[in-house]
């Protein structure tokens, strides 16, 4: 990617939506002019997704309390639109990006949800998910000291990319959900 001197990292909470929305359109516009270039490499989009992080727009739909840029969904789905003018691909990615990092907020208990976004403003992660039910494949067993996750996906959004990433598994022949950091031992993405 090009030279972005002009998106010197910025500090979330005291951006508006404006400011992001600046940022992206920056992005999109480098995004256009080396997409076909990219795709010929069929690389994983790490330098994109960094970008991405340093502007600003991975953290932008987290709450202003723990450092977040505090914007609200439609604005945050304005910031993957103009993304997408771009390359639609980063623009789906950056999509993805916020519905998986937002699952914690509706879905684990509250003190958890506020540790796992302040810990993903604070190190600005980037969240995938293997959490399609057409392809169950996981499977969640008490093992000593905690648990071990077994299994194969054969779909995933993102896996390769990310920091943290959503799972379902069996537990019990119960649906569990999960966090995990993808740097972990064990954790294997494939292409």
């Amino acid at each position: 990617m090009s030279d972005r001197s002009s998106l010197k990292l910025i500090h979330p909470a005291s951006a508006t939506y404006e400011d992001f929305a600046a940022r992206a359109v920056v992005i999109a516009a480098d995004l256009a002019k080396s997409g076909a270039e990219r795709d010929r490499e069929a690389g994983v989009p790490k330098a994109e997704i960094n970008t991405l992080r340093q502007a600003g727009l991975l953290t932008a739909l987290h709450p202003r309390e723990i450092g977040g840029g505090g914007i609200g969904w439609a604005d945050a789905l304005r910031l993957v639109r103009i993304i997408s003018r771009g390359e639609s691909s980063i623009g789906q990615l950056l999509g993805y990006h916020y519905v998986n990092a937002y699952v914690p907020y509706i879905a684990a208990e509250e003190a958890k949800a506020h540790a796992l976004g302040v810990e993903t403003v604070e190190q600005g992660h980037y969240w995938g998910a293997v959490v399609n039910p057409r392809d169950a494949g996981l499977t969640l067993t008490h093992a000593e000291g905690g648990y071990r996750l077994n299994g194969r996906k054969t779909f995933s959004t993102a896996a390769r990319i990310s920091d943290r990433i959503n799972v379902i598994a069996l537990l019990d022949n119960e649906v569990a959900s999960l966090v995990l950091p993808t740097d972990r031992p064990g954790y294997f993405p494939r292409g």
